[in-house]
């Protein structure tokens, strides 16, 4: 037969054991939830970076945007008409390369 006392011994081992377990299953728990937060932050920081770069593209589209609106009317037609249309003036030097 078991004393008294040593039932209440293994029932301290035993609950002592089960709290090491809950500790652990916690911990391992919340090692699992800030790696998972890592992981989307280091995604939230790429998007960001990525938006970032399409930002700064549009920013200098616009600043070249305003620099023509700036040039007299004649000059910006006349910038439109050769960028754009593929006009020239008599006077301008036209390079052609060889396609081979």
């Amino acid at each position: 037969m078991i004393a008294p006392y040593e039932r209440t011994y293994d029932l301290k081992k035993k609950s002592k054991l089960l709290l090491r377990f809950v500790l652990l299953a916690v911990l391992l728990g919340i090692l699992i939830y800030m790696i998972s937060l890592q992981i989307q932050l280091n995604k939230l920081q790429k998007e960001r970076n990525e938006l970032a770069n399409i930002v700064d593209t549009y920013k200098t589209s616009i600043a070249d945007m305003e620099r023509e609106l700036l040039l007299p009317k004649e000059e910006y037609i006349a910038k439109y008409a050769r960028e754009v249309l593929g006009y020239y003036k008599y006077s301008d030097y036209i390079f052609k390369e060889k396609i081979k």
